[in-house]
């Protein structure tokens, strides 16, 4: 009952808190705090097939999407227009793997390994700013996670691991420049083994710059944009804005190069001794794709159905909105002054 009541306080503070199993866990493992990015929620960690954001793999076309059989032809044309993601094939496999024995996500593959993990969603974006949110919020989650988990018994003397992807990795490391935490020695805040962060911009990303210049050359575009069947020309833009924004918006701005809030971080440092900190990059900055699906040209051609009577079998292919995806590697990034090694690609992944 005592655990059950200490875990409430903690899930008043925060939203969809998820304790993993203390069962399993391996005596001397750390426990893993998983904290996510902008814009993600736990899901980002525990059940990515219902995300959009990152565990995916830009470099793949997708299949033509088969839409059935009717009696009538389609409206030769476009069927939509859509930003589409597609899963590595690793991840796909494993996600189709047998209930408990795959690791479809980062939350299944650290228990399989004998981790305790706890994780939980971020205060939303659009009503706290980040250094005023998240990061106030982290601080008061480790103190309580002392309190409430690692005081159990079967935590009793574990360690903390902070694994943040983007954005969380920041937070783990505002967290650990925090004045206080680095001068607690009662035991008020978690002992922390370990800071690993996934693509987070530790100098600062000039990709929160993206947001106003190319929604600004689209806006230029969008003028002069010649006029197309079913104004497919304004439909590919709107489209590119409303993603752009949804990526880059809210608070981007606090992580530009020499924001109050990196000044903060830099002033903040060293961060708390005897913690091992790793940063992992990649190379490819590209965040989603356009395509325009159009209906191939066996849809309308008419076969001869199992009933007899004529039927139509409706297929949409894909085809990427090239000059306008893949984003941002397919934009004119010299054009915009965007052509800063993190935005480059071979070089960042567009915040590292």
């Amino acid at each position: 009952m005592v655990m059950a009541a200490n875990l409430a306080r903690l899930q008043k503070l925060v939203r969809d808190l998820h304790v993993g199993s203390a069962a399993g866990a391996a005596p001397g493992k750390p426990l893993v705090v998983l904290l996510h990015g902008l814009g993600g929620d736990r899901n980002d960690w525990m059940n990515p097939f219902q995300e959009r954001n990152w565990p995916y793999d830009h470099n793949q076309d997708p299949d033509e999407i088969d839409m059935g059989v009717h009696d009538r032809p389609p409206i030769p044309g476009l069927p939509g227009i859509d930003t589409k993601y597609f899963l590595s094939p690793r991840l796909a496999s494993n996600a189709r793997g047998a209930e408990g024995s795959d690791d479809r996500s980062w939350w299944h593959a650290l228990q399989r390994a004998g981790f305790p993990v706890v994780t939980y969603s971020q205060v939303p974006d659009l009503m706290v700013p980040f250094a005023k949110g998240p990061i106030a919020q982290c601080k008061q989650f480790m103190e309580m996670l002392q309190q409430d988990v690692l005081s159990q018994p079967e935590h009793k003397g574990r360690k903390v691991v902070i694994l943040g992807h983007s954005r969380g990795g920041l937070i783990g490391r505002a967290f650990l420049g925090d004045p206080e935490v680095k001068a607690d020695t009662r035991g008020r805040f978690p002992a922390v083994a370990g800071l690993i962060t996934l693509s987070s911009p530790h100098q600062g990303s000039h990709m929160a710059l993206m947001d106003d210049k190319v929604i600004t050359f689209l806006n230029t575009v969008q003028k002069v944009v010649p006029k197309l069947p079913n104004d497919i020309g304004n439909q590919v833009i709107n489209t590119l804005k409303k993603k752009i924004d949804a990526y880059v918006g809210a608070h981007v701005d606090e992580i530009e190069p020499g924001s109050p809030l990196f000044r903060t971080l830099q002033a903040q440092e060293p961060i708390r001794p005897g913690v091992r900190c790793i940063s992992v990059g990649g190379t490819s900055p590209r965040l989603f794709r356009l395509y325009l699906w159009t209906f191939s040209g066996d849809s309308l051609l008419p076969k001869k159905g199992s009933s007899g009577k004529l039927e139509f079998h409706w297929r949409a292919k894909p085809t990427e909105a090239r000059g306008a995806s893949p984003i941002p590697d397919g934009l004119p990034l010299k054009l915009l002054k965007l052509d800063v090694d993190e935005i480059l690609p071979g070089c960042g992944d567009g915040l590292t």
